[in-house]
């Protein structure tokens, strides 16, 4: 099961324009909900909502999470400079 916030790669269903080398998998999304058990809506890294739910069948999981932070940087003059960040942050599967 996924956690909102996670990352996945979702399964290309179309076979349109595709031959045997064609990638499997798109993405990653971040999980925005959890609809139903085993069932997720996804939405693009800028936060987009992707319009149907995803079974988790068509689902696999991405081992980074997304991270923003922000960077909160002092100068000699004593003003202070705030940066939104985007990191990446791996997972481990065990």
């Amino acid at each position: 099961a996924f956690l909102v916030g996670d990352l996945v790669l979702r399964k290309i269903q179309t076979t349109q324009d595709r031959h045997k080398l064609s990638p499997l998998w798109e993405g990653p999304f971040i999980i925005a909900e959890v609809t139903r058990p085993g069932s997720y809506r996804l939405k693009r890294e800028d936060g987009t909502l992707i319009n149907n739910s995803w079974n988790i069948e068509h689902l696999l999981y991405f081992p980074l999470r997304l991270l923003t932070s922000s960077l909160f940087l002092s100068c000699q003059s004593g003003a202070t400079i705030i940066m939104e960040c985007d990191l990446y942050q791996f997972n481990s599967l065990t």
